[in-house]
């Protein structure tokens, strides 16, 4: 696909699902240059299930950038299980005043992100390989450090919450993306939020709705007040016992 048709199908993306974001033509020429990099290697990296330019479009970088106008402005942004860099690198793209740390589990996966970041020139990326329970326990030099942490991971909000909002200053605030399953997830994550230190409920965004009857895609903020340290636990313990 050549980069102007590229453009015509990213901008129709965004406008079908109506999402105001301004976006230059060196950012598409990064979002593009992304997609390449992302179906080329995918095989060797094994990154995502999706294989069409469309798809990256509407399921990778359209909603990697929908946080992007609820973030304060050169925030410490770190994204849990980033995989293939998403939501990383697209808002690192819109949002060049970010300082955004992709945290994920998989070398290899984490050695594509930074070569992609230094290739589309994207120096406010940082890829970090470790373990998040063990990357936010007491006396990491990664807890309590940055202003947002964001996952997109599958799994339940009450499980993301203790793995995520530890890394979290005090004020932070923790999005979680998910799908139409938000609804029941946050109220049955409202016990771990009120343990790990929450200061209010889960506030649950729906960033755009193609048809009302079957929102695709949902945001679950909450803000941090402080976090006793005894929070994550270990994975085996979460995940037998969530909270």
């Amino acid at each position: 696909m050549e980069i102007n048709e590229f453009k015509e199908l990213t901008e129709a993306v965004f406008a079908a699902h109506k999402l105001k974001c301004e976006l230059t033509e060196q950012m598409f020429d990064i979002f593009y240059k992304m997609t390449e990099r992302l179906l080329s290697e995918n095989e060797k990296y094994n990154l995502t299930a999706i294989r069409t330019v469309g798809g990256v479009i509407e399921n990778h970088i359209f909603d990697s950038v929908l946080p992007a106008g609820g973030i304060p402005e050169g925030a410490r942004v770190l994204d849990v299980g980033s995989g293939g860099g998403f939501p990383a690198l697209p808002l690192a793209t819109v949002r060049p005043d970010l300082k955004i740390t992709a945290l994920d589990a998989t070398e290899k996966k984490v050695e594509y992100i930074r070569a992609t970041a230094e290739l589309l020139g994207l120096s406010n990326v940082t890829a970090v390989c470790g373990r998040a329970e063990e990357l936010s326990s007491d006396g990491s030099e990664m807890r309590e450090k940055f202003d947002v942490v964001i996952a997109r991971s599958v799994a339940s909000l009450a499980t993301l919450s203790e793995l995520c909002v530890p890394f979290l200053g005090v004020g932070g605030k923790f999005i979680a993306m998910k799908s139409e399953k938000a609804i029941h997830e946050a109220k049955e994550a409202e016990n771990a939020l009120y343990l790990l230190g929450c200061v209010q409920k889960c506030e649950i965004i729906k960033p755009y709705a193609v048809d009302p009857e079957t929102d695709k895609l949902f945001m679950v903020t909450v803000k941090r007040t402080k976090t006793p340290i005894k929070y994550p636990r270990k994975y085996a313990q979460i995940k037998k016992k969530p909270l």
